[in-house]
């Protein structure tokens, strides 16, 4: 078989495939591609394997950009994260993890908003954009997108105190 022939087969095969599909290179090796999960999701939370934990929406006494986020493994395993993704109401904090990310059997995974945030504590994770104190909300989801977890601030968070205490949302 010519390589032209096989690259044009590849090639229309991966067209024909939706983004949560598997495809296979000329060169024999397998990629996934990546699922992009929507807030606006109408399903219910399963609660499976994976919870957040806790979350910073109010920053800190020191800097309101000092938000983060906790995740837990609530199950008895080594849990796979690698395509996972958490969202807030407006996509400004858009996360998805990278392919070889564990959390250990009922472990914590932390995530924090920019280096600056926390600086005596180490991340899991680092991202970008930011919470707001009322009106937004966080959801969880599986590599299929399928909502695991999610805590929305309807109009306010369901826990946690901004000034003077910031005392963060924790289950």
């Amino acid at each position: 078989v010519e390589k032209e022939t096989v690259e044009a087969v590849t090639e229309t095969v991966a067209a024909s495939v939706d983004s949560a599909s598997v495809a296979t290179s000329a060169k024999g090796a397998t990629t996934a591609a990546k699922k992009e999960c929507s807030f606006d999701s109408t399903a219910v939370p399963s609660h499976d394997k994976l919870i957040i934990s806790e979350v910073a929406w109010m920053g800190s006494s020191i800097n309101p950009r000092h938000e983060w986020i906790e995740l837990q493994n609530i199950s008895d395993d080594n849990l796979n994260i690698s395509g996972w993704q958490v969202l807030d109401s407006d996509e400004k904090v858009k996360i998805t993890f990278s392919k070889g990310t564990f959390i250990e059997p009922h472990g914590f995974f932390l995530l924090k908003r920019g280096d600056e945030s926390l600086p005596q504590i180490k991340a899991d994770y680092v991202y970008s954009g930011g919470l707001e104190n009322e009106g937004d909300g966080l959801r969880l989801f599986d590599p299929n997108c399928s909502l695991v977890d999610e805590i929305i601030a309807n109009p306010t968070w369901p826990a946690g105190v901004a000034s003077p205490k910031y005392l963060s949302s924790e289950r």
